[in-house]
């Protein structure tokens, strides 16, 4: 046990950050990019579809993740200007977060 902990200390002091988000690791350096999500929420389908107006919505190029939080079933985002259009089935909730 106690050279298990004499382990893990030794890794800790081998890996740290600087002020440029850069992390040093045992296996070299690594980027740290903490980006927020421009918009994200979630919303409850209606006869499976959804439409979330929002100016954060800029265009076709948005990446959107969404995620079905009620059931395994599929569903469906598109950003076009101003609007995230979800498909999905029935009244499930979804999830839904703008990227880029």
């Amino acid at each position: 046990m106690k050279r298990e902990i004499v382990l893990a200390l030794g890794l800790v002091t081998l890996v740290g950050c600087d002020s440029r988000n850069t992390a040093r690791t045992v296996f070299g350096r690594a980027d740290v990019h903490i980006m927020e999500a421009s918009c994200a929420g979630k919303i409850a389908l209606a006869q499976g579809g959804a439409a979330v107006r929002d100016a954060c919505f800029s265009g076709d190029t948005n990446i959107v993740l969404c995620t079905n939080e009620s059931k395994p079933n599929p569903v469906r985002c598109k950003a076009t200007s101003e609007v995230l259009t979800i498909e999905g089935t029935g009244e499930d909730v979804i999830d839904y977060a703008r990227i880029r």
